[in-house]
């Protein structure tokens, strides 16, 4: 397998527009798109949308069928290139080999301000029609020249078949006349395409690490990112600048090449066979990339005198005279940079899909990605590969899962960004906060405190419903803990919930005519605090959910329908430890570190004397 690049540069003449997501001066009505350092650009989305026409009109000219060898795919390997919809039994769509990149502006370096005028005509009176003149921002002349440089990046098996799709993708950028909007006025005529081979990069033929049972990672995305995150509308696809171990998974098995497999040889048929026992954490993003943020405990509260943490506090009290303030009550987002978290910058981007026929835009079609920027940021995760039983294939499958990193992530997320990967040893990069002993514990009473760095599947189907109160969650809470470890008793918690699922998920896990459930998690931050009744099984217990999360409990998986083994309860449910849920922290400093001091506190009998 070989990573491979082309260079692409294409050749313009103005007017040109690509027009922007982002407010221009005042008074424009429509303005170039912009890349984050304020250069204009050309959306590669933009150009494998006309790639795509192009290919199809040429093989409806040609009435192509398949063959390979000629630099005209076919309807099939169009699909298999740029991607296609969901067929058959498939729920997803296809993903996309060619990774094109934003193309931008680098002749003209500096060109003169200026605006255009249009203006919209009555088809009755044949006049300008009221309040509809428009002014777009055209800092190029008619006819001057400008040139849009960018690349595309894909995974091939030789290189006979980088020169293959080198030639498929010159052919049919040639073929396309314009780019941009307003195509019939003549804006944003093509004059000159060339693609050229650029890099191609072969994985290293032994492994960079010794083999290893776990091994650090540290992701450079090299464009925007968006990863789906709870969106408040149908339409916009807001990014979590978490990326989950689920989609970090899911690239590697598209990387290679699914369930059919990509090689004719398959160098990495080990890893194939036992990638499901494979688990990464979800990749936090982090501004100093040897340390990964933690995630801020639910038990913080903001009281007058600054923050603290009541996860210790056997009673409710008073902080300073007044009430704490927990996090569902936070006007702010909290001392997020005290446990590691970077300022992330974000961006939006408006699409469209388009009719190709007709050559404009679909009816209702028009969808937003609001965007993470990496702008200098990495993400760090761990891969772990205790999972993979055989321990005479463990190492085999650790040097073939280096070398397949040694490419990078190929297509994360939905805007398919790529990240160059930094392989570390397992243990080379430390949580900004570090957790302390697990025995004999914290405070006074030899607490031990579970902080969730991720969502975690710890709730029964049925056993809850909107009525439920919280001593009904407190009974439910203490039974997860007691079946999943008899050495530790739950105290307290603090914690929220959030109910997971939807039409595709409901699909993919076959719920179609049935009673349909969304799966309950506890979210990330959640603090269980325990006494220890057995410090023996507590410290292997503690040490072995440290290592790979905490496990799906037997009646979990009953309640939820998860059959088989560990390594198949992906097929049933998506909120798995190998796919990054159920990681957790013990002892966090931060509980002792920023607990109420004793004159502080005044304690009180119920929420009720405090409303009173």
């Amino acid at each position: 397998m070989i990573r491979a690049h082309l260079n692409i540069s294409i050749e313009l003449t103005g007017p040109f527009i690509t027009q922007g997501s982002a407010p221009g001066p005042w008074g424009l009505d429509a303005v170039l798109a912009r890349d984050a350092n304020d250069r204009y650009l050309l959306p590669g989305t933009h150009v494998t949308g006309k790639l795509r026409e192009a290919w199809e009109e040429l093989a409806d000219a040609l009435n192509k069928e398949s063959a390979e060898s000629d630099p005209i795919p076919d309807a099939i390997e169009i699909a298999r290139l740029l991607g296609g919809e969901a067929y058959g039994d498939a729920l997803t769509a296809r993903p996309k080999r060619l990774l094109f990149s934003d193309f931008i502006l680098t002749e003209p370096v500096k060109t003169a301000e200026g605006v255009r005028y249009r203006v919209r005509i009555d088809p009755e009176r044949g006049a300008v029609q009221d309040r509809m003149q428009l002014m777009v921002e055209s800092p190029f002349a008619s006819g001057q020249p400008m040139k849009f440089e960018g690349g595309v990046d894909f995974l091939a098996e030789d290189e006979e078949e980088i020169n293959r799709i080198q030639r498929q993708i010159e052919t049919g950028l040639q073929w396309v006349t314009q780019l941009g909007a307003y195509r019939g006025q003549g804006f944003g005529r093509v004059t000159g395409v060339q693609v050229d081979v650029g890099r191609s990069t072969s994985p290293p033929e032994n492994a960079p690490l010794t083999a290893s049972d776990a091994f650090d990672l540290i992701l450079r995305p090299q464009s925007p990112l968006c990863v789906d995150d709870d969106a408040p509308v149908k339409n916009l696809f807001r990014s979590s600048e978490i990326i989950p171990g689920g989609v970090l998974l899911g690239c590697l098995f598209q990387m290679l090449g699914g369930e059919a497999g990509r090689g004719r040889d398959d160098e990495y048929a080990l890893l194939r066979k036992h990638f499901s026992s494979l688990r990464l954490r979800h990749a936090f993003p982090s501004d100093q990339c040897m340390t990964r943020p933690v995630v801020m405990p639910l038990s913080i509260v903001q009281t007058a005198n600054g923050n603290r943490d009541v996860a210790l506090e056997r009673d409710p009290c008073l902080i300073g005279g007044d009430a704490p303030k927990f996090q569902p009550d936070w006007k702010d987002a909290g001392p997020r940079a005290d446990f590691g978290w970077p300022e992330v910058k974000r961006e939006l981007r408006v699409r469209t899909a388009i009719d190709s026929k007709k050559l404009r835009a679909r009816d209702q079609q028009l969808f937003s990605y609001d965007m993470v920027r990496p702008d200098g940021l990495c993400w760090l995760s761990r891969v772990d590969l205790t999972g993979v039983e055989e321990e005479e294939d463990r190492a085999e499958v650790a040097e073939q899962l280096q070398r397949l990193l040694s490419l990078g992530f190929m297509g994360l997320g939905k805007t398919k960004a790529i990240a160059e990967v930094n392989l570390q040893p397992g243990g080379t990069i430390r949580p900004t906060m570090p957790g302390g002993e697990i025995v004999p514990g914290l405070g006074e009473d030899g607490l031990i405190c579970i902080t969730l760095q991720t969502d975690a599947l710890l709730l029964p189907k049925g056993e809850l419903d909107e009525t439920s109160g919280e001593s009904k969650l407190l009974e439910v809470y203490k039974a997860v803990w007691q079946e999943l470890c008899s050495g530790l008793a739950l105290e307290r918690f603090y914690a929220q919930q959030v109910l997971k699922g939807g039409e595709f998920l409901a699909a993919r896990h076959d719920f179609t005519g049935k009673d349909y459930y969304p799966w309950i998690l506890t979210r990330a931050g959640s603090v269980f605090v325990f006494s220890v009744t057995n410090q023996e099984t507590a410290r292997s217990d503690l040490e072995n959910w440290l290592q790979t999360g905490l496990p799906l409990r037997t009646s979990i998986r009953e309640s939820w329908n998860i059959k088989g083994e560990d390594d198949e309860h992906w097929r049933y449910c998506p909120y798995v430890p190998q796919n990054g849920y159920g990681e957790i922290a013990v002892n966090l400093s931060v509980h002792e570190d920023w607990r109420p001091r004793s004159e502080e506190c005044e304690a009180i009998e119920s929420i009720e004397e405090v409303r009173s």
